[in-house]
């Protein structure tokens, strides 16, 4: 958030707390304190806020004086206090001559007798109110610990004794440097770093084209510091893998002077050895005494922790710097001889082989180095498999820098563009580092990353399946499961296949796959779980259950999110949801975006398909966030088709049938039949919700014939109980029946329980076998209420077919349970068809049959609606009980239809009677 300006000003961001704590103190007219200090580290934008400051106090009808500490005139006194004394002696009348004396000595002027500090603070103190009578008057004063002492203590006085004037005092210095301004009688202000959501929104609107990588690097090294976020980007080379390394962050000389002041204090010994700490971090004071060759390492580093520079944990187990950019004014500061000394030395002392060894290595060679650049490429493998993607990437461009070879040299560049797009999601990287470097006669690596920007920016299904096939047919590459570049070759193949959804894609992917030899097992896994699972997801259920049960201690998100692919048309998502989360919630705070947004959207079809609509919605929309940010169109489909669908069920037709075109008009010039379905099923939602089941055969028909389900269809999984109840209910028995056969002949129902209880229930549909036999053992497979809303669906036709056999009572009690599901979801269209249902069994008015909602608040959502009925916010509310605000808001999208509400502002009457009801029937409040 920035606060706005009306008059041109830059906003600030994400200082709206400083801004009215500002405005309060000079609107007050009986303040505890007349004096204000405002303490923050270096580029904390205090000299902003002074600024602020200003402008308000002008707008408030006050007269702005301004001073500053300047470190040169430190020296002479009341360097600073003769800048106020000039511009406050003019409107000052009626000083007696006492006063008027020591005003003119602390301007020059010869006097007979001396004047000491404290006749010349009162002095200074009476002249101010003397002033402020005619116009309130506002001091400001910048960088307060560099003011000379004279004019510190004066003003320290004056401070502390504004309360009962017209004058005000603002100032500002770095913490802890003022103490004559941190003391009782002078109110203080702690300037914070930003949020990390306001540096992204900050870094976002500044500089919009940097990419994702330089972005979170930014991020990360700045901390939250303002100066730092506007000058770093600037001093960062997007192209050089160095400033991205963990080595020498280039700072531009503003930053360098602002980190590095404090430096030229230090002995030469002191300096080195900050030196070396800053090149490998987290050494302990034995390990640097060791490497630095002194005898107390505590000894000589103590100036430099005395002067706030770096902090030295209570057991000495590390050292750390205060600030990242500390660290970077360190090494900016040194000479490159420096650097590469200490680099060698560092990586002298670094386990043999290790990619701590391999990055001091690369960061000490002067030319090109193969032997280095092996072992950097080794590196990059190892970050990315513990899901340090900054590290793998740039590891991989270093790599490239370091080798000679021009063939080898294209493979590493054309690998870094890889890696830059799957795992930091800079697509834009791809084409510009690919057409950095010659052609090549190793075509694989690169195809790999052009045919993944061609699927992920542009959905070019076609010409990246083209290309992809091409370069794996002719690639010299060892033909090996070993072969990793090979393995993702066939990773992104698969990819591309099943968002094109058609059989000869598949073909080619099969042929080539037959090539190689030892294939991984969770490749083999993805392509049967993504190509057909109607026909081979069953086989590897249980292996899959193996994996996802070892997920907790994958740190590739690559991995995670590639089983969890696995996982959703074989319905493990719910199992998924820890690793998921965890790989979403790491790239929140940089790590790798692609990944995390499968696992967000995967995330959303798993709340999706157990009724958690709110809850989908949410992690829908940061995914759509995430991906228009950063240039992922094919991921907008599956996305739009969550939220068409959920429209759909809630009988928002308008919004379904707009997304569904959505997805279409993108779709379907580009081959992407994968997507082209998803539109189909949300069409088939929808005309199933309006009671349309003409128009639903017809949908649903178009993602699988009645009779077949669909090869290379995945979703033909999801399109059972659609078609077969369109079937039904239009009097197409025999092609219900058909459908029914071909799922049963497929075996889908041992996919899992989902699959079990969708089969059953088309089974009792379609009349194979008794109906009633078939619905309760639908409804009693395994978590079979997980699947909220189509256990709903089939507890609904449960009641309609018990009604038909004459059993009323427990029809009412199947139909009223389904009712009530379908409200929790606030799938209205669905509510009514039970309704109806019920009206048809002899309730007249079924919604008095119906069990009050407010009975079903759980005791955390009571709590909940009592603090919003309170008046207090989702963020407030989730501080009080430790929850997010997303999560607090979920509650509350649940807690509406169950009070029978649909605004915040309803919610303390809704509260009221429920608590007067309970009274009335004797109940106690939960």
């Amino acid at each position: 958030m920035s606060t706005p300006s009306s008059d041109g000003r830059s906003p600030l961001h994400g200082r709206e707390h400083e801004i009215s704590t500002l405005t309060a103190f000079l609107t007050n007219e009986h303040p505890e304190a007349g004096a204000l200090t405002l303490f923050g580290d270096a580029g904390m934008g205090k000299s902003a806020l002074l600024d602020e400051a200003a402008w308000i106090a002008t707008n408030h009808g006050y007269r702005v004086i301004r001073a500053a500490g300047i470190e040169a005139e430190s020296d002479m006194g009341f360097a600073a206090l003769t800048t106020i004394i000039r511009a406050v002696r003019r409107r000052a009348r009626d000083l007696n001559p006492r006063h008027t004396a020591a005003l003119e000595s602390a301007l020059g002027t010869p006097v007979s007798d001396p004047i000491g500090l404290h006749a010349l603070s009162d002095a200074v103190l009476a002249a101010l109110e003397a002033a402020a009578e005619s116009e309130k008057l506002l001091l400001l004063i910048d960088d307060l610990s560099a003011l000379d002492p004279s004019s510190a203590t004066v003003l320290g006085y004056i401070a502390r004794r504004l309360t009962d004037t017209d004058a005000r005092l603002i100032g500002a210095s770095r913490t802890h440097d003022a103490p004559l301004f941190d003391q009782p009688g002078i109110d203080t202000l702690r300037i914070q770093p930003l949020a990390r959501a306001t540096a992204e929104s900050l870094l976002a609107t500044r500089f919009p084209q940097i990419p994702r990588r330089v972005r979170q690097h930014v991020l990360e090294q700045a901390k939250g510091n303002p100066l730092a976020l506007l000058e770093l980007p600037a001093a960062i080379r997007d192209d050089n893998g160095l400033a991205l390394s963990g080595d020498a962050l280039p700072l531009t000389p503003r930053l360098q002077s602002v980190f590095a002041r404090r430096l030229d204090a230090l002995s030469p010994t002191a300096r080195e050895m900050l030196l070396l700490c800053a090149l490998e971090l987290h050494l302990s004071p034995a390990t640097l005494q060791h490497i630095a060759r002194v005898d107390d390492a505590l000894m000589d580093l103590a100036p430099a922790e005395a002067l706030g520079l770096i902090e030295i944990d209570a057991g000495f187990l590390s050292i750390g710097f205060r600030h990242p950019l500390i660290r970077a004014a360190v090494v900016g500061s040194s000479t490159a001889s420096d650097r590469r000394l200490a680099h060698l030395k560092l990586a002298d002392a670094a386990e043999h082989e290790s990619s701590a060894q391999a990055w001091h290595l690369a960061h000490a060679a002067i030319g090109p180095d193969e032997l280095v650049a092996a072992r950097l490429e080794r590196a990059s493998g190892i970050s990315a498999r513990r899901g340090d993607v900054h590290g793998a990437v740039a590891a991989m461009i270093r790599a490239a820098d370091l080798t000679e070879d021009q063939t080898q040299r294209v493979r590493r560049m054309a690998a870094a563009a890889y890696l830059s797009a799957s795992l930091l999601g800079d697509l834009d990287d791809v084409p510009r580092m690919l057409v950095s470097q010659p052609s090549s006669d190793e075509p694989l690596v690169g195809a790999i990353a052009a045919s993944y920007h061609l699927l992920s920016a542009a959905g070019h299904i076609d010409i990246a399946h083209r290309l992809l096939v091409t370069a794996i047919e002719m690639t010299d590459e060892e033909f090996t499961g070993t072969n990793d570049t090979l393995v993702e070759a066939f990773y992104t193949l698969i990819r591309i296949c099943h968002f094109g959804g058609r059989a000869h894609l598949w073909d080619d992917f099969d042929r080539l796959l037959s090539r190689m030899t030892d294939p991984p097992p969770e490749l083999r896994l993805q392509a049967l779980t993504l190509r057909d699972p109607a026909r081979t997801a069953a086989e590897v259920t249980g292996t899959l259950d193996n994996i996802i049960r070892e997920l907790p201690r994958s740190q590739d998100p690559l991995f995670i999110t590639r089983i969890c692919l696995s996982a959703g048309y074989t319905d493990r998502l719910p199992t998924c949801r820890p690793a998921l989360t965890r790989v979403v919630d790491a790239a929140r705070t940089g790590g790798a975006l692609p990944p995390a947004l499968d696992a967000v959207f995967q995330l959303g079809i798993d709340a999706y398909l157990t009724g958690s609509w709110d809850e989908a919605d949410l992690f829908i929309e940061d995914g759509l966030q995430w991906s228009h940010r950063n240039g992922f169109r094919l991921l907008d489909s599956p996305g739009n088709w969550i939220r068409a669908c959920i429209a759909a069920a809630r009988g928002d037709y308008k919004t379904a049938d707009q997304l569904a075109g959505r997805i279409r008009r993108w779709a379907t010039p580009r081959g992407a039949h994968a997507f082209v379905r998803y539109a189909l099923h949300a069409d088939t939602t929808a005309a199933l919700s309006k009671g349309d089941y003409e128009l639903a055969f017809t949908y649903a028909s178009a993602i699988d014939k009645p009779g077949e389900l669909g090869r290379n269809v995945p979703h033909a999984l999801w399109n059972v109980l659609d078609l077969v109840e369109a079937a039904a209910r239009t009097g197409r028995n025999v092609e219900a029946r058909a459908h029914v056969r071909a799922a049963m002949d497929d075996r889908i129902a041992d996919i899992s329980p989902r699959m079990a209880l969708l089969v059953t229930a088309a089974q009792a549909l379609a009349r194979i076998g008794d109906p009633l036999v078939h619905y309760r053992a639908a409804l009693q497979t395994e978590d079979a209420d997980i699947w909220a809303f189509e256990t709903a669906r089939v507890r609904l036709l449960y009641g309609r077919e018990l009604h038909r056999t004459g059993r009323i009572t427990e029809s009412r009690t199947e139909i009223r349970t389904a009712m009530n599901r379908f409200a929790d979801m606030r799938a209205e269209p669905w509510v009514a068809k039970a309704r109806r249902e019920l009206a048809r069994t002899g309730l007249r008015d079924p919604q008095q049959e119906r069990p009050e909602a407010s009975d079903t608040l759980t005791p955390q959502q009571t709590v909940i609606a009592d603090l919003a009925a309170s008046g207090l916010t989702n963020k407030e509310i989730g501080e009080q009980l430790h929850l997010s605000p997303r999560t607090v808001s979920t509650h509350l999208y649940q807690i509406f239809p169950k009070l029978n509400i649909t605004t915040r502002a309803a919610l303390r009457d809704a509260l009221s009677t429920r608590s007067g009801s309970e009274t009335s029937t004797g109940e106690e409040n939960p």
